[in-house]
């Protein structure tokens, strides 16, 4: 067995890659967009609190348990708990209709950046500081989390690019103050600006904090880095799409989810990459050089089995290949990922902990 990094999360990638994209490639395309990413989508939250903010401690009694049913039973969770959003997300923004349109999945897909904003940015403020229960901290961030995607999907989505096509309603748009591609995209892309974050252990304003410590505080350290986040999607933003006249939806599958898709190497399958043994920011500056050779990689393999497996088309108006691409990446890759590494800790590639074996 392989129980040391790198190696470790390389084989582990090849096989959470190879099972993901192979169920993938599997569903027909319409489904492997549609009804099969509003599924997985919808439980990408519930991961990123059960992983990130709970880290796998919450429930107590599923954490202890042995591999392989520690691992199952968090899966079991978090299916449930999907299957519930899923049926509300289809029944709130779709008019109860069981189909995969833009009207459910792009809200779903925006829970994704707004789960991890309150996790990464803001530690679960404010309600951190109304209850000490680390559960109760973390259901309150996900009811905030689609409190908030209904927010912004009343407020900024307007899916008028869409009217005449056979699945578009007038009573489901609501014609908010962007077409939906826009808001969308930005908030995908800042998926990718926090994660860099973490890749150079938040710094310059790990600096900023010690030098004046009530900025540090939360929810101004939040708003401070949230300020470094916009940046770092604006400055791409307008290199590809405004001054490159790159397509916004080619933008977002092909800079922003590879980006992410990269980044969730290093973070997820290689553990962080403690192996990268260098000072900050020159560990930072690596680290984003790596992802970005994984993006390229991972956007070169992924659009080469799907043009050869399904012969998708690019561009639009239907932006086939831009939306499988991004939805077997982030919905069906990135969800085995977590689960793989987080919940099963890379079972069965390494040995379980001895029950009585004080654990990390």
């Amino acid at each position: 067995m392989i129980d040391r990094q790198p190696l470790l999360g390389i084989l582990a990638t090849l096989v959470v890659v190879a099972v993901a994209l192979g169920a993938a490639l599997a569903l027909p395309p319409a489904i492997e967009a549609g009804a099969a990413t509003i599924f997985l989508v919808a439980m990408v939250p519930t991961q990123v609190v059960m992983s990130l903010y709970w880290r796998g401690e919450v429930p107590t009694a599923v954490g202890r348990l042995p591999q392989p049913m520690r691992g199952l039973a968090f899966a079991a969770i978090a299916v449930a708990v999907a299957a519930v959003v899923a049926l509300g997300a289809v029944m709130v923004f779709g008019g109860g209709r069981f189909e995969a349109t833009p009207f459910v999945i792009m809200p779903l897909v925006i829970t994704v950046p707004i789960t991890l904003a309150q996790v990464i940015l803001f530690e679960g403020w404010p309600f951190s500081v109304m209850t000490a229960s680390r559960a109760l901290q973390g259901i309150a961030v996900l009811v905030a989390t689609y409190a908030i995607a209904f927010l912004v999907d009343r407020i900024f989505f307007d899916f008028g690019f869409a009217a005449g096509a056979p699945f578009y309603r007038g009573e489901l748009d609501p014609h908010g103050m962007f077409v939906a591609w826009v808001p969308m995209t930005a908030l995908v892309a800042a998926v990718y600006a926090m994660l860099i974050l973490v890749l150079f252990d938040f710094r310059p304003t790990a600096r900023v904090f010690e030098r004046f410590p009530t900025l540090g505080r939360q929810p101004l350290r939040g708003l401070v880095n949230a300020v470094v986040v916009v940046a770092l999607v604006a400055v791409p933003w307008l290199g590809f799409v405004t001054w490159g006249g790159m397509d916004l939806v080619d933008f977002l599958a092909r800079v922003a989810v590879c980006l992410i898709f990269g980044i969730f190497i290093l973070l997820v399958m290689m553990g962080g990459a403690p192996f990268v043994a260098l000072r900050q920011p020159a560990r930072g500056l690596v680290l984003s050089a790596a992802a970005i050779v994984l993006a390229v990689a991972a956007f070169e393999g992924y659009r080469a089995a799907a043009t050869a497996i399904h012969a998708i088309t690019a561009g639009p108006p239907g932006y086939d290949l831009e939306l499988w691409l991004a939805s077997a990446m982030l919905g069906f890759t990135f969800p085995a990922m977590v689960a793989f590494a987080d919940w099963f800790g890379f079972w069965p590639l390494v040995r379980p902990a001895r029950p009585d074996a004080e654990t990390d």
